[in-house]
């Protein structure tokens, strides 16, 4: 499992540590577009 502190709840787990990261890029990715779409402001 790997998470990224802020914002809180952004964190992926996969079986390997390399899977995990990649995953996690992707949960921060939609994050960013999410808050773009619908004109939130991005977390700091």
């Amino acid at each position: 499992m790997a998470e990224i502190p802020e914002p809180p709840g952004c964190r992926a787990w996969a079986k390997t540590a390399n899977k995990t990261l990649v995953e996690l890029s992707t949960v921060a990715a939609q994050l960013i577009l999410c808050c773009m779409d619908r004109g939130n402001p991005l977390p700091a």
